[in-house]
């Protein structure tokens, strides 16, 4: 999730939004939610395929680093 090799596009729309099922040809897939956290709750949380939800830390690639 922040290793530098993504190739498709993330956006964030509001939840009453119609989203197309595909844009151009590529299929569009609902990958999460936006919320504001709870106090003491981490930013960015991933929900795993058994339902737990595991705090992630931020990451990313920095091209000039």
């Amino acid at each position: 999730m922040g290793g530098g090799e993504d190739y498709e596009l993330l956006f964030t729309a509001p939840a009453t939004t119609r989203i197309p099922c595909a844009i151009a040809g590529v299929p569009i897939h609902r990958i999460g939610t936006m919320h504001r956290p709870s106090r003491g709750e981490s930013l960015l949380l991933l929900n795993t395929c058994d339902g737990q939800r595991v705090s992630v830390r931020a990451g990313g690639w920095e091209h000039f680093r």
